[in-house]
């Protein structure tokens, strides 16, 4: 999840992500972030030696305290303010509500009976109506269900959709208004962070000290990062 807060006119993404083994959680500025790229239909963010993973399925977000009802929905049970056993619907504290197919009313009471309720804390940012970034509370979401493979967070009757694409980042500025350069298909750079450019290879580099083993991004638009990288100077070491 990204968490947002407003410093002076900058907005700074504090985004919560999954460690290369997907189940160890870690909180880190996208300020400190070298490069972001785009993989197996997930979204990936380099920070020194680590690679870190976004949240993009039920299975990712349910790790943060949501409850499993069934493969494509989960609930907040803390958020519930009750069950109507004979209509089958779960009533929310936010005063919506949410159909049960009768099928699985065995499934579901034994899942209230058994679960310890812990509050979910954090926010998450996500796309509105409009496709605008905005940040949610997570305790206040109702439920979370699948628009397709999009996990959508339901707040009273407002929907808000999980970034799991770069494209949500490019549409939002998000990336671009906190220094982030498209340098390929796959890539976005913070150029601040580079230290060194390989322009015969087409890569960038951002370690202090460059080593067969350093993290490095492609580039494909060379030309283009040259004039920013000269205009700017963001770069200490360009090697021809």
């Amino acid at each position: 999840m990204i968490i947002n807060k407003e410093v002076g006119e900058i907005m700074v993404y504090e985004q919560i992500l999954f460690k290369e083994n997907l189940e160890d959680i870690v909180s880190v500025n996208v300020t400190d972030i070298d490069f972001i790229s785009f993989k197996k239909n997930r979204i990936i963010w380099h920070l020194g030696q680590e690679v870190l993973y976004s949240l993009v399925n039920l299975k990712d977000i349910q790790k943060l305290g949501f409850q499993s009802y069934s493969s494509k929905i989960l609930i907040n049970l803390a958020q519930m303010k009750s069950f109507d056993s004979k209509k089958n619907i779960i009533l929310f504290n936010s005063g919506s509500q949410f159909p049960i197919s009768y099928r699985d009313t065995t499934s579901f009471e034994i899942l209230l009976n058994n679960h310890t309720y812990l509050p979910i804390r954090g926010k998450v940012t996500v796309l509105d109506d409009c496709r605008e970034i905005c940040s949610i509370e997570l305790n206040e979401v109702d439920f979370i269900h699948l628009h397709g493979k999009v996990p959508v967070y339901n707040i009273g009757e407002k929907q808000y959709k999980q970034i799991t694409q770069l494209v949500d980042l490019e549409d939002s500025k998000m990336l671009s208004n906190l220094g982030f350069e498209y340098t390929d298909s796959i890539n976005y750079v913070q150029l601040k962070k580079v230290t060194l450019m390989d322009r015969k290879c087409g890569y960038l580099y951002f370690d202090q000290q460059v080593s067969p083993k350093s993290k490095r991004a492609s580039i494909a638009r060379v030309q283009h990062i040259l004039r920013d990288i000269l205009e700017n100077k963001t770069i200490n070491q360009v090697i021809n």
